[in-house]
């Protein structure tokens, strides 16, 4: 899973954690305890506007605080959710509130920025690839390949946070071939668009 959140450290929504790409998000806590007696710590989740959690997506009945995945699919939004310590009498103890932001859509694809065409060039010639930044995107993978092998075997792939690559020698042996250049949009908590369509 994507990430845990921890209601024993609850913190603003960051780009790793604890905003999540995970609809079943893995959640843990530090249990409580009450001396001489059997407690039970029940789960609660809400949507982040339940402030009361008056109407709660759902609550479940832990016997630790150890690791566990979210049973129920989580769409995109704010949720808040505690742990409640109850002992064999029925009292309870609250925990802090905490917070988390599933997100689990990527940003639109970027808009390749056709090169020259016809390209001419030497075998050290820089021909720039550029491409459109997108909102909410923080990195970009491309990949280059020819049109003979294909993006199952790149020339070369990478990612970066700039929207433009400078390539060199893309001719083999003097002979002019014919590149296949694509590009995805990452957002910051590494969901990827799907490709540009090869150009």
């Amino acid at each position: 899973h994507a990430g845990t959140s921890k209601v024993t450290s609850p913190s603003p929504c960051t780009a790793t954690n604890p905003c999540l790409n995970d609809p079943f998000p893995t959640l843990s806590f530090t249990a409580g305890t009450d001396a001489g007696t059997a407690v039970r710590q029940l789960v609660q989740i809400s949507l982040g506007t339940d402030v009361s959690f008056a109407s709660p997506l759902f609550s479940l009945t832990r016997s630790d605080g150890s690791g566990f995945d979210v049973p129920i699919q989580l769409g995109d939004g704010a949720y808040r959710w505690r742990v409640q310590a109850v002992d064999a009498a029925g009292n309870k103890t609250g925990s802090a509130v905490a917070t988390f932001v599933i997100d689990c859509t990527p940003p639109s694809p970027p808009t390749i920025v056709p090169p020259r065409d016809p390209i001419s060039q030497t075998l050290a010639a820089t021909i720039p690839l550029n491409w459109s930044s997108e909102t909410g995107a923080v990195n970009y993978r491309f990949e280059l390949a020819t049109a003979t092998d294909g993006f199952g075997a790149p020339l070369f792939a990478g990612t970066q946070a700039t929207t433009s690559k400078d390539v060199k020698g893309l001719l083999e042996d003097g002979a002019s071939v014919r590149h296949l250049f694509r590009v995805a949009s990452i957002d910051a908590v590494g969901n990827q668009s799907a490709f540009t369509p090869a150009t």
